[in-house]
């Protein structure tokens, strides 16, 4: 999100109930909202006053943008930087999972590394010009616990990412997460727009101007023709589920050319899911597990075809970092590449930086 203007089209097309709950609370909703609100402002105040925000110790060129963020991952907004041939400084990152710190460090070179969003030493990181969080997504998400902000672990992250949000008052910042948040959990979403909307700058003022943005999927399909025979994958290598799933998912598909029409079938969860001609979304978990069954090819994804369906290049990639199990989660849970691009070029040109 930019200070000042922010561009919401599409909650102006006939909004699902749980937006207009969103916009409409009812009143005994507003009122909990609103007594959160102000608990979390005087926890925000209370935890940030004496805060010395760091420089960026690098000395950059003018013109560069100095970029930081947190739940960093492996790290989508530089790639998506890179894809938009933006100059920057990767000033400081963010991330719990030591593997993840390691392989981001070792592919973006950070001047500074942190884990733990929550820890007052990462309060006092140093400023930027555009900060870039996704914070984590399994309270909302509906495949998660939906515990929202009850859980403790992770579902409250976003008031830390608030806290800091006033310590430092980038030119602008990127809050992502899942549609569970806006659909299944409208009251914290809500609660969130809250805090933001209540930061003043020294001068009295709202520091941002805050309102829910959210975009829609998109996933670039760029899959190999090997074949299973070709890779050498055997369906042996499946589990109990994987194989009852894709029986029935072939079943399903009796009588059908998949040589001709291509479907790809989730067959790792519960129960078996297949799009014609598109992806489901990869997640972490199914990365993990080498994303979806291809019909037409008859095997799982690869490591390389997960990498470019979230549109990142597999060979920047540094080889004998992480395991190539560990490189397809990083994948499963970042955002796809092209669609942070677009978004980070509109937040861009809103600040005044040249694309």
């Amino acid at each position: 999100m930019a200070p000042k203007r922010v561009q919401n089209r599409q909650l102006k097309q006939k909004p699902a109930a749980a937006v207009q709950l969103l916009k409409q609370p009812r009143p005994n909703q507003m009122q909990k909202v609103e007594n959160a609100m102000k608990s979390m402002m005087k926890w925000i105040l209370a935890t940030a006053a004496g805060t010395i925000a760091a420089v960026c110790p690098e000395i950059h060129p003018r013109g560069r943008l100095i970029v930081g963020s947190a739940c960093s991952g492996i790290s989508a907004e530089l790639m998506a930087l890179d894809w938009l041939n933006v100059k920057y400084v990767a000033c400081f990152g963010c991330e719990c999972e030591e593997h993840l710190r390691r392989l981001s460090g070792d592919m973006h070179g950070y001047c500074q590394m942190y884990d733990d969003v929550r820890s007052l030493n990462y309060l006092s990181s140093p400023t930027c010009d555009l900060f870039v969080a996704g914070f984590p997504c399994q309270p909302y998400s509906a495949a998660g616990s939906g515990q929202g902000a009850s859980d403790k672990s992770s579902g409250q992250i976003m008031m830390s990412l608030a806290r800091w949000l006033f310590v430092h008052r980038p030119k602008a910042f990127v809050l992502e997460n899942v549609p569970g948040l806006l659909h299944r959990h409208p009251s914290t979403l809500l609660l969130l727009i809250s805090v933001l909307q209540a930061l003043r700058n020294p001068n009295g003022r709202n520091m941002y101007q805050v309102q829910p943005a959210p975009l829609g999927r998109f996933l670039q399909n760029k899959l190999s023709a090997k074949t299973a025979a070709e890779l050498g994958i055997d369906r042996r290598s499946l589990n109990k589920t994987e194989r009852l799933n894709l029986s029935a998912v072939l079943q399903s598909l009796k009588g059908v050319d998949l040589a001709k029409e291509k479907w790809v079938a989730d067959i790792s969860g519960s129960k078996a899911h297949k799009m014609k001609g598109i992806s489901p979304t990869l997640t972490k978990s199914r990365a993990q597990s080498k994303g979806f069954w291809l019909t037409w090819l008859n095997r799982k994804m690869t490591t390389e075809e997960i990498l470019k369906l979230q549109g990142i290049d597999p060979d920047i990639i540094p080889p004998g970092v992480v395991s190539e199990r560990q490189v397809r989660g990083a994948a499963g849970n970042s955002i796809p590449i092209p669609l942070l691009a677009r978004l980070l070029k509109q937040v861009l040109t809103a600040m005044g930086h040249d694309v």
